[in-house]
């Protein structure tokens, strides 16, 4: 996505499109207008259909777009202000968007544009879910905490505390574990992480980039 804001916070309109960029090749082979929503930032592929979900910071909503059109195909105002990262559901049938100002996952329901604002820590960031698709894994950076949500029955869940400042999850590579990154004022603090299901901790020593968990006997 073509922000054109090097911070979220930082005021201005920005740019407004998408770049559509060959991998093998290394350029731009085409680019998405995105009309008068601007900002556009966190972005996610529905596998099913091949289309996407963006966030936009102006106004604040969400977009669902088509590639291979180059259109959008709806807008949703979101509840909760400055949307951040997006996440799709493992259906594609729900869209999750971290709201930063906020505190608030709003969960969008494609279809029918319903929209259920779900509390959770302070400036949530990315998200993850788990490999099952059944659990949502919401990192809160001034929060210091990852919420846990149900994605069958929204909210559900509970919260796992971190060390400071966890951000941007990696998805699971064994069952139903997730790995949190956490960073802040550039230096890796104390973390901890997770097991999907009984949420067991497990404290990791620091410092760490990166955590990737396989699950273990004793879970």
């Amino acid at each position: 996505t073509d922000n054109g804001m090097l911070w979220l916070t930082a005021p201005g309109e920005a740019s407004n499109t998408i770049s559509i960029v060959d991998i093998a090749q290394r350029k731009r082979t085409g680019v998405i207008d995105l009309q008068t929503y601007r900002r556009p930032h966190g972005i996610d592929r529905d596998p099913r259909t091949g289309r996407r979900v963006v966030t936009v910071e102006n106004p604040d909503g969400l977009l669902l777009v088509d590639p291979a059109t180059r259109k959008i195909v709806r807008y949703y105002a979101l509840k909760g202000g400055t949307p951040h990262m997006v996440k799709l559901s493992a259906d594609g049938e729900w869209a999750y968007c971290s709201n930063t100002k906020t505190g608030v996952l709003a969960a969008i329901r494609l279809a029918t544009g319903e929209v259920k604002p779900i509390a959770v820590g302070a400036r949530p960031q990315g998200t993850v879910l788990s490999k099952a698709g059944t659990m949502l894994y919401v990192p809160s950076s001034d929060g210091n905490a990852i919420s846990i949500l149900g994605t069958r029955k929204q909210p559900g869940g509970g919260e796992v505390p971190t060390g400071k400042g966890p951000t941007r999850p990696r998805p699971p590579r064994d069952d139903d574990l997730a790995g949190i990154r956490g960073v802040i004022d550039d230096r890796v603090e104390r973390h901890r992480a997770i097991a999907d299901g009984a949420h067991a901790i497990a404290d990791v020593a620091q410092p760490v980039e990166e955590i990737h968990l396989a699950r273990v006997p004793a879970w």
